[in-house]
């Protein structure tokens, strides 16, 4: 090809490119046309399609579903400045910024990110450790307790101080029921009552190192929410390993077992029902602890077999909403007539609206107007 033919072909490419580059406004900003390959009924895919698709603002619909699934991103460190903007008010401050500062420095460390999005981490002269800022607004999966540092920035919690040099760590604290619960209670929640049994004395150890070790002011959140909510199950197996053999709790009492004040914290005495409705659910507000708490009933969410810590309540606390929602021996979600646990009736108050509760776990999204009736209860107990 000669040059005048080349020269010729590369003013064609460039005049093309410029027809492009000069498209009529209608044609790059018209919004309402986007469209995005992603599953409506998945409100963490809708963030993620929302985070990176700005143009997505515009569609009413989305930013509503992303409002709610912005909760859940930030608890993984993953929401950008758009979430921000969408966020409800009383939330925005614990959304955290996609793009982190290459170097911060928290509670006398100094974090660096790296290529790989990575942080190391060196430790620099100790600073002043900031006071606890303890919010017990109602948790919506992640932790509430931040620190405000001297420049007046709000950062999670990152280490909690014990009310005391001896006091056990929440690990320490929770070793001899994690063990317990390991070995006598299967994957699926089914309970070997005899192999308590014949670990009693375990089992009383543990509780009497609960009822000396009461929480603390000082506590973060999650660890108390996870101290109360062991207490509560392993309270709760005393109770039937006691009375054995029995085949039901509401056996205990004439029904009303759960009034019985005996359970020891500190210079306090409780029942489970002081803790469960004097405590947890005013107090933390969440409506996940009724997937957390068990009651030795075949239809009571499954107790799960490993202990409550401060480090796993917040990823554990939705998985057990998840496996006990999408679970068809207590809840089938199919079709336009439902049936569930009366669970949901009895605490209707902590769920809010029902169907967008059950819509943050179900695996198939529930429609709005579906007819909603309740399973029988089996109070049977819910051993091997």
């Amino acid at each position: 090809m000669g040059l005048f033919s080349r020269l010729f072909l590369f003013a064609g490419v460039c005049a093309l490119l410029s027809a492009c580059g000069n498209a009529p406004a209608d044609q790059s900003s018209d919004t309402s046309k986007t469209t995005v390959n992603v599953d409506v009924g998945n409100e963490a895919a809708l963030a993620e399609a929302y985070a990176e698709n700005p143009e997505l603002q515009h569609d009413s619909t989305i930013i509503a579903r992303a409002k709610a699934a912005a909760l859940k991103k930030a608890a993984e460190g993953n929401v950008n400045a758009h979430f921000k903007e969408i966020a409800p008010e009383e939330v925005k401050e614990k959304l955290v910024d996609k793009a982190k500062p290459v170097e911060e420095i928290v509670d006398g460390q100094k974090f660096r990110r790296v290529e790989n999005n990575k942080t190391i981490r060196t430790r620099i002269a100790p600073q002043q450790r900031p006071e606890p800022i303890h919010n017990d607004k109602i948790n919506s999966g992640f932790t509430a307790s931040q620190t405000k540092t001297s420049d007046g920035k709000v950062v999670p919690i990152t280490r909690a101080p014990h009310a005391d040099a001896t006091a056990p760590t929440t690990s320490d604290l929770h070793a001899t029921w994690d063990a317990l619960l390991k070995k006598h209670v299967s994957v699926d929640g089914r309970v070997n009552y005899s192999g308590f049994k014949a670990n009693k004395a375990k089992l009383e150890k543990y509780l009497d190192l609960l009822a000396q070790t009461p929480p603390q002011k000082n506590w973060p959140r999650a660890k108390e929410m996870a101290y109360w909510i062991n207490l509560y199950n392993a309270a709760t197996i005393k109770l039937i390993v006691d009375n054995m053999p029995l085949k039901s709790i509401k056996d205990l009492d004439g029904g009303k077992v759960w009034d019985r004040k005996w359970i020891k914290v500190g210079s306090k005495v409780y029942s489970l029902n002081n803790i469960e409705n004097d405590i947890l659910r005013p107090k933390f507000k969440d409506a996940r602890i009724h997937f957390a708490v068990n009651c030795a009933a075949k239809s009571c969410p499954p107790l799960w077999n490993r202990a409550w810590t401060a480090q796993n309540l917040e990823r554990q606390l939705d998985d057990r909403a998840r496996i006990f929602i999408n679970n068809d021996r207590f809840n089938q979600l199919h079709g336009m007539k439902i049936r569930i646990s009366p669970i949901f009736q009895w605490y209707a108050a902590d769920f809010g609206d029902l169907i967008t509760f059950l819509n943050k776990y179900a695996i198939d999204n529930i429609p709005s107007n579906v007819e909603i009736t309740y399973q029988d209860y089996d109070w049977s107990l819910n051993g091997k």
